[in-house]
């Protein structure tokens, strides 16, 4: 009997310490690029971002390459930094302060970009070109 009550103390006390190991995990925050419409997802997710990207990438007609991701940053933060790009839900629009914050945080490199937006392209093409040319420097 004793064994038995002891056997169920340990199951208990690991499936709490899991259950807290679970639940203290910090949340990561994630830059995706959607190619072809030329937006970025930022979200944040305990789960593992890569499993999150594959997720993503079962529903999305689009093709998706993470960019970045940091655990140390605030989801709330970022779309309050970035709220003047915000396009929908947690998608943001390409603009200079989005392009610098991830020149800067995360040392984007040239991604194979293929917008059909003549213009959008255009200035992704000057984007890229100039974080060649600093990183060549």
């Amino acid at each position: 009997m004793r064994k038995r009550i002891r056997q169920l103390i340990d199951k208990r006390y690991n499936a709490d310490a899991i259950a807290k190991l679970t639940n203290n995990q910090r949340s990561v925050v994630f830059f995706v690029l959607a190619k072809r419409i030329g937006l970025i997802y930022i979200d944040e997710t305990k789960r593992g971002v890569h499993r999150r990207l594959r997720e993503m990438g079962l529903i999305s007609p689009d093709e998706l390459q993470l960019l970045g991701r940091s655990n140390v940053l605030s989801l709330e933060n970022i779309q309050r930094t970035f709220h003047a790009s915000h396009h929908h839900g947690n998608w943001f629009e390409i603009t200079p302060n989005i392009r610098e914050y991830l020149t800067k945080s995360f040392k984007v490199k040239r991604v194979d970009w293929d917008s059909k937006d003549p213009v959008l392209q255009q200035e992704i093409e000057d984007w890229l070109n100039d974080l060649i040319g600093k990183e060549m420097k």
